[in-house]
């Protein structure tokens, strides 16, 4: 009897503990206060546009959901996009997100013609840089035939003098 009193008394207490180190606060503990904390938990970008299936003349919503270590980003340092179309030097833009608070950035983007495109984000997030390609493609096109030809675009990003130097990165965490 005096065993299973204790076993339970163990179990309750503890329990009790659990419960006094919750906040109200999305459950996190006492001792994590939210992103940027831990310097080696890299960022996490969630990068999506709307409607799925792109095509020319329509409006379209890109967004980048920016979280660390499980916690959105509410301050990122920098989000932007970069938007160019295959082998086309003049249709090139670097591009300012909207910060809608919840870690979520946005940019609405209309493509006036079917073509492959790629979009790159570029975040810069507690303390972090992370980028990552995206092939986009407008319109019912013949990518095969598009892509057989070198895409020779520069970059706008400082430092770098072409995409295939980001391709040398892996196209991850900076």
């Amino acid at each position: 009897m005096r065993k299973k009193l204790s076993v339970i008394s163990t179990v309750l207490l503890l329990g009790f503990l659990t419960a006094c180190g919750q906040s109200g606060d999305e459950g996190q503990t006492e001792g994590t206060t939210g992103a940027c904390d831990n310097p080696l938990v890299p960022i996490e970008v969630d990068f999506t546009w709307t409607p799925d299936t792109l095509e020319s003349g329509q409006s379209h919503l890109f967004s980048a959901h920016v979280t660390h270590d499980g916690f959105d980003v509410e301050e990122a340092e920098d989000v932007k996009f970069e938007i160019w179309e295959h082998a086309n030097p003049d249709y090139h833009h670097m591009l300012e997100t909207e910060n809608q608070g919840e870690g979520l950035y946005t940019l609405d983007w209309t493509f006036q013609e079917d073509g492959v495109y790629y979009a790159y984000y570029h975040v810069t997030a507690c303390s972090m840089h992370r980028m990552e390609k995206e092939m986009l493609v407008v319109g019912d096109v013949d990518v095969d035939a598009i892509t057989a030809e070198p895409d020779t675009i520069s970059t706008k990003m400082g430092g770098h003098n072409s995409h295939e130097d980001h391709e040398d990165h892996g196209d991850h965490d900076h």
